[in-house]
């Protein structure tokens, strides 16, 4: 996780200083600040690789320990709900995952059929701002299982008016707490090509800057990662 959060950090550096390139008249500034932001992009794309390669380690020494457990653990079958003449029956025996909401759990009909939820894709632009005083921008939500998406807006000193960012839905925020920083998203996704296709959509608001993030299971992983995980 180090790894990854130390590649977002240079990710954040690099977006920065594209912001001063644009806005600096002087030629060598630019230079400058370009030759920095290669710098910075090339240990961001380094540390990622890090992080996706020890998360594989990871990945294999769980599988290795999983081989070792009983292949058919006890479970609880328990009546979910019952839909006309279709009884939906649900395994009781699942634990939470490591984000703190629970964990997802196949759902098996009386014929056998699994019934799998719809990915998440939420994400809008409205004609006014969906944030207020008395209704602020969430921050520090739980996050779900499986592969999430999410777009970052920015990385800032403090909190934001909830109208910061105009007509865009869902927005979340997240504390960074040890650089005192608060970062903004907007979206959640399920599948990366839905994120992929919300992001012009917000770089054409004035965020060139913006990029996808995503988490498996409630862990900050790579976006190419997350992809193989889908």
């Amino acid at each position: 996780m180090s790894h990854q959060a130390l590649s977002d950090s240079l990710k954040d550096l690099a977006a920065e200083a594209r912001r001063r390139v644009r806005e600096s008249d002087d030629p060598n500034d630019r230079w400058v600040w370009q030759k920095q932001i290669m710098v910075w992009e090339k240990r961001a794309r380094d540390e990622e690789g890090m992080a996706d390669f020890l998360y594989a380690k990871m990945e294999e020494e769980k599988a290795a320990q999983t081989s070792h457990q009983a292949v058919n653990p006890p479970e609880t079958l328990q009546v979910d709900k019952v839909i006309g003449d279709m009884t939906v029956y649900r395994y009781a025996s699942e634990a939470p995952n490591s984000a703190g909401g629970p964990r997802y759990r196949s759902e098996r009909s009386v014929d056998g059929r699994e019934t799998i939820p719809a990915p998440l894709n939420r994400f809008d632009i409205l004609d006014h701002p969906p944030y207020t005083d008395e209704h602020p921008i969430p921050m520090d939500v739980a996050l779900p299982g499986g592969t999430f998406y999410r777009i970052q807006l920015g990385a800032f000193g403090s909190a934001l008016e909830p109208g910061a960012f105009g007509g865009i839905t869902p927005v979340t925020g997240e504390h960074v707490s040890d650089k005192r920083l608060v970062k903004y998203y907007a979206g959640k996704f399920s599948r990366y090509d839905d994120a992929s296709t919300a992001l012009p959509r917000i770089q054409s608001l004035g965020y060139e800057d913006a990029f996808i993030v995503a988490w498996y299971n409630g862990i900050q992983v790579s976006t190419q990662k997350a992809k193989q995980l889908e």
